[in-house]
């Protein structure tokens, strides 16, 4: 909790769009709610999920050795990331189909059929919590892919000569 706390106020400021949008981590935040983005709040409970899972895939690639290496940390942006794109699906009326839902579903009760009871216990994770975050994240990624259908990642030697300075 104290390196969270570190890291919000160190790492992370207040930022705004050309359209008023806001992000703002303040204090005054109800019981368990680390950040809101919009009408939208991560809880606790869902940082503990996100970071137990990223510890569990660093482990199963590394080994859990890599605990003993120099790392960065893992930080509250792609958390955030995954909110505020979760923010613009439901701006832009996204919804999962049957199939989307269904697959939601399903990997939510694998996952949190996967936690023994400490981990549940100590992220403070119910099943309810952990359905939710697979369809935001579900939800981000489909207005992610709209978003970007239409780009052409080539880019021509030219192209990437070009510098524009601002």
């Amino acid at each position: 909790a104290g390196v969270l706390g570190i890291s919000m106020v160190t790492g992370l400021t207040a930022c705004g769009s050309s359209d008023g949008t806001k992000v703002v981590f303040t204090t005054g935040f109800g019981k368990n709610e680390v950040f809101r983005i919009g009408d939208e709040s991560c809880s606790k409970a869902e940082i503990m999920i996100y970071l137990t899972t990223t510890q569990n895939q660093y482990e199963n690639v590394y080994g859990t050795e890599i605990w003993n290496t120099s790392l960065n940390g893992v930080t509250l942006a792609r958390i955030a990331q995954i909110k505020t794109m979760y923010l613009l699906a439901k701006e832009k009326e996204v919804t999962l189909d049957e199939a989307e839902e269904a697959k939601v579903v399903q990997a939510a009760q694998e996952y949190y059929s996967s936690l023994n009871d400490t981990e549940i216990e100590a992220m403070g994770a119910t099943e309810e919590i952990v359905e939710n975050l697979y369809r935001e994240y579900a939800m981000a990624d489909k207005v992610y892919q709209l978003i970007i259908q239409d780009i052409n990642p080539e880019i021509s030697d030219d192209e990437a000569r070009k510098i524009t300075v601002q």
